[in-house]
């Protein structure tokens, strides 16, 4: 039989300051700033208009961060643009703009102009025509 010295009388924390809670804060927090201050900018660009089309593009901006994630991971000719670009809101910048004026036969010759902040000769052509 149950003597009631094992019951607690005091009511059980919120659910927010439970300890098992509480150590998820960081990671929780880490992502967030990954999406809202390295070029997702989930906060600014989604909070207007209508609610479909602000879930919407959360949607595709959280698709595009793991697709970004899954590069990161394993494609080995990204993670040496990235590295060559530094931060990676300058990695998005540069692509942005030479794509912008630019037509790359494949993915391999654009990672290799971002790598080499140079194009090869098949790209220059383009320049110079």
């Amino acid at each position: 039989m149950l003597d009631g010295s094992s019951v607690s009388r005091e009511a059980p924390a919120p659910f927010w300051e439970r300890l098992e809670v509480k150590s998820l804060r960081p990671t929780h927090h880490e992502s967030f700033n990954v999406l809202k201050n390295n070029g997702y900018h989930l906060e600014h660009n989604f909070g207007h208009g209508k609610q479909n089309l602000a879930m919407l593009f959360a949607a595709m901006n959280l698709l595009a961060f793991a697709m970004h994630t899954v590069c990161d991971c394993l494609e080995d000719l990204w993670v040496e643009a990235r590295e060559a670009k530094r931060a990676r809101k300058r990695f998005f910048e540069h692509i942005r703009t030479i794509t912008a004026y630019l037509v790359f036969p494949d993915w391999r010759t654009l990672m290799t102009t971002l790598i080499n902040s140079k194009p090869p000769p098949e790209i220059e052509k383009q320049i110079a025509g």
